[in-house]
């Protein structure tokens, strides 16, 4: 109980956030409406706010959330105060407050049944310990407690080595579990599955119902929210190639939803930015853009352009040569600015050199089950694939693969809504949707794979299409309800009929979908070997956190490659090894200094270098051997089945 009480005064600081700044802005939702605006809008400044602050100085999140709470009541209290109160409008449907409270209660149902078999963590009594979850949990964990014990930059450091600082990166999702981890003391790990995953996908269903609504209507909205959380994606179809599962993606990527939610509500102070004549509007619309960068880097890539573009073609009052020169300045910044980042080793490299579509044929063979499909893409890739006919079948299969059905009901929206419904929508948004749509296909064909292996190859010609897939499926779903019903409700007992009926369907899909996703059956030789440890390990980490002092670090001799014990101790490694490559590993030096600790045969070697490093904690494995003298199993504290853990004094 006193965990959701903190956690309801952490939405409540959200809330009053939202506030401060959606009043600012001049944001004024209709009457009756859920604050569904003031919540995503204050969660992205609240999480960005945080960030900034426990990277430039001391104090810790309590403090600067608290600070963050009381400034923004009082801005708020002090715009209210100096603002003329003026007539509010009507409500036009009174069913729309109804509407609202439908759509958090869905979006509710869809956050749990998604995070259900991630919050079911294996029995710490019982040995192996298999994790049904993707393999990037224990790295997100260990995120959430470093942010929650960090004061200062000089206090966060490289996930695996800590002789490196922390790079800056979209971290700000992590920053809202993390003051939670910082009041409560809850386990990183339960905060992952309990908060950070299914906070995300509530966020990503009521973007996506605020979005539509303001297009087609409330009832248009929970048509979007169901289909961007409930009715069944590409793989589910059986299209089956997880990696281009939107739904497997927004998982496993747990930063997606959040990056979804940020990029969906830009747009929407954006379309009323131009449409009521509004310049803070647009204004707070390119900052959203902007702060998109540390919730979903791969998100504000794929937005950045579109977003200056927009309102310089939308805005009312612009002369035709204005919106012509502002284009030409905003892509020449937009290029010019790739050019010049492209001289850092730390950005991914980019050309357009039409080699991605390569790239997605190599992920044709590594993530596809077989099918008459693959088969037949397979087969034309072979004697196409060096022909100009290559980009055809790679829109072929990114169409079939990442959309599925989708495809065929985004084309039916399209034809419905400007045959039946052209009066009444603007064209506007038809014209922008295919746009980004077609951005996103050409960039995902054309563009290059990552030659520097920043990330993985594909990340920035891949992860996009979940914004592609999220913005099609809403603007189809709410295109299609307004074709039926307009922007009402269901008049007839029929019509409602249908609309239960609906909902009750994609609940049932829901359901269906979601046990099992994010493991990867064409994993070697399965989950269930590759996500199962030794409950004696839980054990030892389960020690160092109980025991750990300030600034405590670890070794571990096996290297702690899937981040298992600094998530389960939450603390920080001082030398680590990482299955996610070189990158994500410590330096070369500092690990070989690391092997040469194994090989030291005094007492006094092994203390002065684990003590000068303050390094307070070091962990064998079962399969390592240490050479050191049988002195130091006087500072064993644990042995379980072949674990052993040393507790070093003075570190």
């Amino acid at each position: 109980m006193t965990t959701l009480a903190l956690l309801w005064v952490a939405i409540s600081v959200v809330l009053t956030v939202g506030r401060c700044v959606c009043s600012w802005v001049g944001w004024r939702s209709d009457p009756g409406q859920l604050p569904f605006v003031d919540l995503i809008t204050g969660y992205v400044v609240t999480s960005v706010f945080l960030f900034g602050m426990v990277l430039a100085l001391p104090g810790g999140l309590t403090v600067w959330a608290a600070a963050l709470a009381v400034g923004a009541w009082l801005v708020g209290k002090a715009l209210r105060a100096g603002r003329s109160p003026s007539p509010r409008p009507e409500v036009a449907d009174s069913r729309d407050h109804w509407a609202d409270w439908i759509a958090l209660l869905l979006a509710m149902v869809a956050a749990t049944v998604w995070s259900h078999e991630a919050r079911q963590l294996p029995d710490p009594n019982v040995s192996p310990l298999v994790y049904q979850v993707w393999q990037d949990v224990f790295y997100h964990a260990r995120l959430i407690s470093a942010f929650g014990q960090a004061s200062g930059h000089e206090t966060l450091f490289h996930i695996s080595d800590a002789t490196q600082p922390l790079a800056v990166y979209h971290y700000a999702t992590y920053l809202l579990p993390a003051l939670v981890y910082q009041v409560t003391g809850q386990t990183a790990v339960s905060l992952y599955v309990s908060l950070l995953l299914p906070f995300g996908v509530l966020l990503c269903a009521l973007s996506a119902y605020v979005l539509v609504r303001n297009w087609f209507g409330a009832g248009a909205g929970l048509a979007a929210l169901l289909a961007v959380v409930f009715l069944p994606d590409a793989f589910a179809q059986g299209f089956a190639n997880k990696h281009y599962s939107y739904y497997f993606q927004m998982l496993v990527n747990v930063a997606t939803p959040y990056g979804l939610a940020c990029v969906a509500l830009s747009w929407v102070f954006m379309f009323r930015g131009c449409r009521t004549g509004s310049v803070r509007h647009v204004l707070f619309a390119y900052l959203l853009g902007v702060l998109l960068v540390f919730f979903k880097a791969h998100l504000f890539f794929a937005n950045s352009l579109f977003l200056m573009l927009y309102p310089m073609i939308q805005f009312p009052g612009l002369r035709a040569w204005q919106r012509t020169v502002l284009c030409m300045v905003a892509v020449g910044a937009f290029v010019g600015t790739i050019a010049l980042a492209q001289g850092l080793e730390t950005v991914p490299y980019l050309a357009l050199d039409g080699s991605g579509v390569h790239v997605h044929f190599r992920n044709l063979n590594h993530y596809t089950s077989g099918s008459p499909l693959k088969d037949w893409l397979r087969h034309q890739y072979q004697a196409n694939g060096q022909t100009p006919f290559v980009y055809g079948l790679g829109a072929a299969f990114l169409l079939a693969y990442a959309f599925g059905l989708l495809c065929v009901v985004f084309l039916l929206a399209l034809v419905l809504i400007r045959w039946y419904g052209k009066r009444e929508t603007e064209d506007r948004h038809v014209g922008w949707i295919l746009a980004v749509f077609i951005g996103w296909l050409l960039s995902a064909l054309f563009l290059s794979g990552d030659i520097r292996r920043i990330g993985t190859v594909d990340e920035l010609i891949h992860r996009p299409f979940v914004w592609a897939y999220f913005l099609v499926a809403a603007w189809s779903a709410g295109a299609l309800y307004f074709v039926i019903w307009g922007k009402g409700y269901p008049r007839t007992f029929r019509g409602g009929v249908l609309a239960i009926s609906i909902c009750a369907a994609a609940t049932v899909m829901l359901w269906q979908q979601a046990p099992g996703l994010q493991v990867f059956p064409h994993w070697k030789p399965g989950y269930r070997a590759i996500m199962s440890f030794d409950r004696c390990a839980l054990q030892l980490a389960g020690h160092m956190r109980t025991h750990r002092r300030p600034n405590d670090l670890f070794l571990a001799s096996g290297g702690d490659k899937w981040y298992f014990y600094t998530a389960h101790a939450e603390m920080q490694i001082y030398a680590g090894r990482s299955i996610y490559g070189p990158t994500r590993s410590a330096r070369p030096d500092v690990l070989r200094e690391v092997d040469a600790l194994m090989r030291m045969n005094t007492e006094a070697q092994v203390l002065d270098f684990l003590q000068s490093r303050h390094i307070g904690w070091y962990i064998k494995d079962p399969y390592s051997q240490l050479q050191w003298p049988d002195s130091m199993a006087r500072f064993r504290v644990m042995d379980c089945g072949g674990h052993e853990l040393y507790a070093i004094p003075g570190a």
